[in-house]
């Protein structure tokens, strides 16, 4: 889920801002992942509209990872 998406200066073609998230999952084990943060994020104008230039994630809850189970391969 994102929420609250904000843009908190525009400066010709940079902009900045920030939006908030939270993610949980239900694993087939039964188990779960929670993890909310926020993305502060600058913004720079192309030919084709607004992209992400820099996005620096801030996590505002601890992570939670029950019965989480790594692929093999993946690390």
């Amino acid at each position: 889920m994102t929420t609250n998406q904000r843009v908190t200066r525009i400066d010709g073609d940079i902009a900045e801002g920030w939006w908030c998230f939270f993610q949980l999952s239900l694993l087939k084990n039964g188990g779960r992942t929670e993890f909310a943060g926020r993305y502060n994020d600058i913004y720079h104008r192309t030919q084709d509209g607004r992209q992400i230039k820099k996005r620096v994630l801030i996590e505002l809850l601890p992570t939670v990872l029950e019965s989480y189970e790594v692929p093999e391969g993946t690390t």
